[in-house]
């Protein structure tokens, strides 16, 4: 549940509005003139988030050594000559080689 609260009533009960978000789970969306500007959750919840930052980048540093690859790969062999096995195979010899230092 999100609660929202100004600024300033966050500010003089900020001890009850930390209490909430450990104890309780609520978030409180924090606001200046009516418009949101930001979010007290509790620490579990804010190492969700950031480990979820850190497993997307990771896929997307993932996904674009791929891109690379493929793009390598074709380079070097038209795109009719290669199979999903040939492919995989290929991808998998050239991680062994970077993680054995041949690379």
């Amino acid at each position: 549940m999100t609660i929202s609260v100004s600024v300033n009533q966050a500010n003089h009960h900020l001890a009850e509005w930390v209490h909430r978000v450990t104890t309780e789970g609520e978030a409180v969306l924090l606001t200046v003139g009516e418009r949101p500007q930001a979010v007290l959750i509790g620490l579990h919840d804010w190492q969700i988030l950031q480990r979820a930052q850190a497993n997307r980048a990771a896929r997307l540093a993932a996904l674009e050594q791929a891109q690379a690859f493929s793009e390598q790969l074709r380079a070097t062999q038209p795109i009719d000559d290669i199979d999903a096995v040939t492919l995989l195979h290929t991808m998998r010899e050239a991680r062994d080689a970077e993680l054995q230092g041949l690379y």
